[in-house]
């Protein structure tokens, strides 16, 4: 039981500015130029022997997003913008995954899970694009302990409608 397989999508390199709220970059990352991908998946493997990590090095677009998250069983958003956020949230309502929003900016953190056909979706709840406001990030590591509990949650719920013979 558990994840099986995660693959982490990002195009950047992790900063000094993103250590104290992106917990699996380490100030040798920064030093060494690895993609925060390839730096997430050598501590995730660490973490978990078990399970199969595979980096992307890819920014979300149009274009590229089916190829991306192909063969997703939930999808979890941690992204920094509003435009890949909504074009993941419009690919999981099309596809029918569930999608599981996190999200980080200065004192607050929200998340959300949306379950298509049986939950708002991510334009319902914000028809229009919040304004970014500087970042005072330190909230990071609770949301990511929460999406992990609500993971587990919409496997519970999505399993309840399951009928047995």
């Amino acid at each position: 039981a558990g994840v099986g397989r995660i693959i982490l999508v990002d195009y950047q390199s992790p900063e000094l500015s993103n250590l104290n709220r992106q917990v699996l970059h380490w100030e040798d990352d920064v030093d060494n130029g690895h993609s925060k991908v390839v730096s997430a998946a050598q501590k995730l493997r660490r973490l978990n022997s078990d399970i199969e990590v595979i980096p992307k090095m890819a920014k979300i677009g149009v274009g590229e997003i089916c190829d991306i998250v192909e063969e997703s069983s939930v999808i979890v958003d941690c992204l920094d913008n509003f435009d890949a956020r909504k074009l993941l949230n419009v690919h999981c309502i099309k596809e029918r995954i569930p999608f599981v929003h996190a999200a980080v900016e200065g004192f607050m953190g929200q998340m959300t899970v949306v379950i298509p056909g049986r939950t708002p979706c991510l334009e319902c709840l914000f028809p229009r694009m919040p304004v970014r406001k500087p970042l005072i990030p330190i909230i990071g590591f609770s949301i990511e302990r929460e999406t992990t509990t609500s993971i587990f949650k919409i496997f519970v719920l999505l399993i309840s409608d399951l009928q047995l013979c």
